[in-house]
């Protein structure tokens, strides 16, 4: 399980495959967490966990859609540009040479063009 921020600052957990987002489920004994792509598409998949964010379980509902671990992985790429962007003196450019060098083709096929990239930097 891997925690990342979203676009809006907020925390976001990776887990088996899967991007999940905080709702406004949060009880004493638990976090519940939704599908990031609850909205758009309707998929019902949750987790809960400690307030910690730690000792994650499945929700009631499963996924009812594949694991996408190239997305988990762009994800994270992309919040490490945007905390070294915010931690050193590097141009934008060198950042995403850097970051996208190291990546499987799938997931440089998933970022937008580099220009679109380093404005968001």
């Amino acid at each position: 399980m891997d925690i990342t921020q979203s676009n809006k600052g907020d925390n976001k957990i990776c887990f088996e495959g899967y991007i999940m987002y905080t709702g406004s489920c949060t009880r004493k004994k638990n976090i519940w967490w939704k599908c990031s792509e609850k909205g758009s598409r309707y998929y019902r998949g949750s987790l809960s966990t400690t307030p910690d964010l730690d000792n994650p379980e499945p929700g009631p509902q499963p996924h009812n859609h594949a694991a996408d671990h190239i997305n988990v992985t762009y994800t994270k790429c992309r919040n490490l540009m945007r905390q070294q962007a915010a931690s050193s003196l590097d141009k934008p450019s060198q950042i995403f040479a850097q970051a996208v060098a190291n990546q499987d083709h799938a997931v440089q096929k998933r970022f937008p063009c580099e220009e679109n990239t380093k404005r968001s930097l």
